[in-house]
């Protein structure tokens, strides 16, 4: 698959802060000087937020370090030696394009935060607008050569599938608004007029293998993003629904942005035989496996090298890389291909990655607003969640539930929701009372469901828990959803069922999520 440029830098602006009381602003370097920041600190840290990640770095320095809001919740995985705090803060500064400044004391003790470098955020929020352009001019111009094909009355023609064709129809129908919102990671739903939306309702009738009636009102459509190979790369999914007669229909299509527009990738690092040859008996016969974040803490570990990454959330293990009796630099190239990352290293001896997708990881990272409300009503850990309390996550986009399954946040609840996104979407757009029916022993008679509520509904099969109901759904009038949860303190499980005349027609089950303790970024001195 292709790959997605990057041009360095962070988003925001850098603040500059007055010393106490009315004096000059203050160095950006002036924590070089402060005696406490060469106090020896090593951390080590699965994947975190930066903030999380400072946060146990000042407790263990004695030293108050944080993180500007544009930089906070960039992703870190990390493992330091014992190793001067100043040059830990270097090395973060490098790897982020920030700058570190002093921040106005609670007493006489000067705190530090990380701010982005102000050319360097302005350099890459210039090279994310453009690709996001030309991400929206290809997409622009082949919907617009499908409808020219449309009106012409070629609905469907060769080397173009049914899919494709629905992709693009609905993409023609967005705003331009719409079309950068979706880009940036918002999910964004819309209305088709009836009259207009007729070529689209034809796909969707013959994508889903149903019978063409006619339509009763406008088509609703959702553009969001997915992670669909589990490599943290987007995908636009676009998908309708169509409301006719006592049936609703519906199907997905979904447009793979990396095909668009794949500028070359960013030179590899000097010389891969850079640096000192590691110890010969690393790992298991000199080779390291597990997944992309744990190969470099296990390699910091073995290795003593001080390795900071921040990487996209990429799924999946590494079956193994060899790193015994090998040149460090060597092994961090090697590393970067694996991540899909630049390797390079400080004059410290630091070894940074960072992604080459960068501009478009910005669009997966969870909104802070859902999960920060989840977490406020979390259970403990080895306690069940209850499916109620996981709709403050389906607030996200498939493509930040990805990235949050693997975030070390609420890892467990994550995977529930991306198997029962559709359903806990549903569950949400129900009035208090629907909702209770939902759950009663009679079940929600659906009859009485807006279309915007059955469009919550018909989103893909594996996002709704293979509830397979897109046959019963043929016929509206007498069908019954219910919901049923069985939950202790440590297990429970969940049951979706649809019901005609009091015979089961479709169900689905799954497990409801249990709390983990979840790894923790560790510092110390």
């Amino acid at each position: 698959m292709a790959r997605l440029a990057v041009m360095r830098g962070l988003a925001g602006l850098l603040l500059c802060l007055a010393a106490w009381g009315a004096g000059p602003a203050r160095a950006a370097d002036e924590y070089l000087e402060d005696v406490r920041t060469a106090r020896g600190v090593t951390i080590g840290a699965p994947r975190a937020t930066l903030r999380e990640c400072l946060r146990v770095l000042s407790t263990a320095a004695g030293v108050t370090l944080s993180a500007a809001p544009a930089l906070a919740d960039e992703p870190l995985v990390a493992y330091v030696p014992k190793r001067a705090l100043r040059e830990t803060m270097a090395a973060l500064a490098e790897l982020y394009d920030g700058v570190w400044t002093v921040q106005p004391p609670a007493g006489a003790e000067r705190a530090y935060r990380l701010d982005p470098d102000p050319a360097k955020a302005k350099a890459r929020d210039s090279a994310r607008e453009l690709l996001l352009k030309r991400y929206v001019k290809a997409l622009n111009e082949q919907a617009a050569a499908t409808m020219r094909e449309v009106k012409s009355g070629i609905l469907q023609r060769e080397g173009r599938s049914q899919s494709q064709t629905m992709g693009m129809l609905i993409w023609w129908h967005m705003t331009p608004a719409d079309r950068e919102k979706a880009l940036r990671g918002a999910s964004v739903t819309f209305t088709i007029p009836e009259v207009s939306g007729k070529p689209i309702h034809e796909l969707v009738t013959a994508i889903s293998g149903k019978e063409l009636k006619k339509l009763t009102g406008p088509l609703w459509a959702t553009v969001d993003l997915d992670d669909w190979a589990d490599q943290g790369l987007p995908f636009l999914r676009a998908r309708a629904t169509a409301m006719r007669e006592n049936s609703v229909s519906g199907a997905i299509a979904p447009i793979e942005l990396t095909k668009l527009h794949s500028p070359a990738r960013m030179p590899p690092p000097g010389s891969p035989a850079e640096g000192p040859a590691l110890p010969a008996d690393i790992g298991q016969g000199g080779q390291l496996s597990g997944t992309r974040d744990e190969i470099i803490v296990k390699l910091g570990l073995a290795s003593g090298l001080p390795i900071l990454s921040r990487h996209r959330a990429y799924g999946g293990s590494l079956s193994g890389i060899a790193v015994g009796g090998r040149k460090v630099g060597e092994v961090m190239a090697q590393l970067g291909v694996q991540l899909d990352a630049q390797a390079t290293a400080t004059a410290r001896g630091f070894q940074l990655l960072r992604s080459l997708t960068d501009l478009m990881d910005l669009s997966g990272l969870p909104a802070a607003a859902p999960v920060q409300s989840y977490l406020r009503k979390q259970p403990k850990p080895g306690e069940t969640v209850s499916f109620a309390a996981l709709a403050d996550l389906a607030a996200l986009t498939p493509l930040q539930l990805s990235v949050l399954e693997r975030s070390n946040i609420a890892s467990e609840e994550a995977s529930f929701v991306r198997e029962a996104y559709a359903l806990l979407r549903f569950y949400q757009g129900l009035s208090p009372a629907q909702q209770q029916a939902l759950f009663s022993k009679e079940g929600l008679d659906v009859s009485e469901l807006t279309h915007e509520q059955w469009h919550a509904l018909l989103d893909q099969r594996d996002k709704r828990g293979d509830f397979n109901i897109l046959n019963s759904v043929q016929e509206i009038k007498g069908l019954r959803f219910r919901f049923l949860e069985r939950r202790d303190r440590k297990e429970g499980s969940f049951r979706a069922e649809a019901l005609r005349a009091g015979q089961l027609v479709a169900e689905a089950d799954l497990d409801l999520p249990v709390v983990e303790a979840e790894v923790r970024p560790i510092a110390a001195r």
